[in-house]
C-alpha cells in the first residue's frame, strides 16, 4: 500500500519515468539490427555415398549399415535416418540443440573416416553436407521471351554474371536451359572392319585434344614461354583425326563415325534455365519453372 500511496503522491515523477521508458524502448526497437533471414545454426548433417551399379538391398548392407553403426556411437545424436536407392545412400544425422555445430561436425567426420575402411573400394567417398539456413536461395527469378532456347540460355548466363557482381550476393546458379555438346556417332560396321575398339577412339581423341607446356626459352634478358596447342578449335577437326593407321591406309575418324555438335538439355524436361541466388551458401534445387525463372533476395 505504501508503494501505491507514494506513486499517487509523486504521480508526476511516475509519468516522467514511464515516458522515458517508452521513448527508450521505441529508440531501441528502431535502431536494433534486424535481419529478414537471420543465420541459424542447426546441428544437422547429411552423409551421401554413391556406389554405381549396386541395387538398393546391396547398397544398404554394404554402405548404409556400416556408416550407421559408426554414427550411432556419437555422443549427442538425437536421431539418425537413412534412405537407400539404387547406387545411392543418404544418412541424416541430427544432434541435440545443445551441441555446437563445430563439435558435431568434428564428431561426424571422425566417425565417417573410421567407417571408410568398411566400405567397398569401388564406392565413392562419402560426402558430408552441413545443413544451413544460409544455403537456401533468397530469390527466384523466371525469364521468358519469344527467343530460341539457345538465345534464352545465353541471356541467362549474361544475367548470371551481372547478378554475381551485386554486393552481398555470393553465388548465382543457373539450372536448366541448353548446353552445347559434341556427339561422336560410331559406325559399328566400320569399326569391326578396321578392328578398332571404343577405347582406342576415346584415347585418340583425348590424347590429341591437349595443350602441352614446352618450357621457357631465355633470349638475352627476355624469357619466352613455349607451349604446344593441340586443342580442337572446331568439332569438324575430329573428323580428320587418325585413330589407327593400318598398312593399307585409312583409319580416320571420318571413316568410322560422324561428328555432330547439337544443343543438349542440361536437365530433364523442356524448360529453359532458371536461377537460384544465395548470399552465403549454395543454391538448392526448387520446383520446375514454367519459364526461365530466377530466385533472389537481399
Amino acid at each position: 500500500m505504501k508503494v501505491i500511496e507514494q506513486a499517487i503522491k509523486n504521480r508526476t515523477l511516475i509519468l516522467v519515468v514511464t515516458g522515458i521508458l517508452i521513448v527508450a524502448g521505441l529508440y531501441s526497437y528502431i535502431t536494433i539490427p534486424k535481419e529478414s533471414a537471420p543465420s541459424i545454426d542447426i546441428p544437422l548433417f547429411i552423409i551421401t555415398t554413391i556406389y554405381p551399379g549396386i541395387g538398393p538391398a546391396d547398397m544398404e548392407s554394404l554402405v548404409t549399415q556400416p556408416l550407421e553403426r559408426e554414427l550411432q556411437g556419437i555422443e549427442g545424436v538425437s536421431q539418425i535416418r537413412s534412405t537407400t536407392f539404387e547406387s545411392f545412400s543418404s544418412i541424416m544425422v541430427e544432434f541435440d540443440l545443445t551441441v555446437e555445430n563445430i563439435v558435431a561436425s568434428q564428431r561426424v567426420r571422425e566417425q565417417v573416416d573410421l567407417a571408410r575402411s568398411e566400405l567397398p573400394s569401388d564406392a565413392e567417398d562419402p560426402i558430408i553436407t552441413e545443413f544451413s539456413i544460409d544455403d537456401f536461395p533468397i530469390m527466384t527469378i523466371n525469364l521468358a521471351a519469344d527467343y530460341s532456347m539457345a538465345q534464352l540460355t545465353q541471356i541467362a548466363e549474361r544475367l548470371e554474371d551481372a547478378l554475381e557482381t551485386i554486393p552481398g550476393v555470393r553465388e548465382v546458379d543457373v539450372i536448366g536451359g541448353l548446353e552445347r555438346e559434341v556427339q561422336v556417332n560410331v559406325d559399328l560396321n566400320a569399326m569391326k572392319g578396321y578392328n578398332i575398339s571404343f577405347q582406342q577412339i576415346i584415347g585418340a581423341i583425348q590424347a590429341q585434344n591437349l595443350t602441352i607446356p614446352g618450357g621457357n626459352v631465355d633470349v638475352d634478358r627476355l624469357s619466352y614461354l613455349l607451349r604446344i596447342t593441340g586443342e580442337f578449335q572446331h568439332p569438324n577437326e575430329i573428323e580428320d583425326l587418325v585413330i589407327f593407321a593400318p598398312p593399307a591406309g585409312g583409319g580416320e575418324v571420318a571413316e568410322t563415325m560422324a561428328v555432330r555438335h547439337p544443343w543438349a538439355w542440361s536437365m530433364s524436361g523442356m524448360w529453359p534455365r532458371w536461377f537460384m541466388v544465395s548470399r552465403t551458401g549454395k543454391a538448392m534445387p526448387g520446383s520446375r519453372p514454367t519459364g526461365l525463372r530466377m530466385i533472389m533476395a537481399t
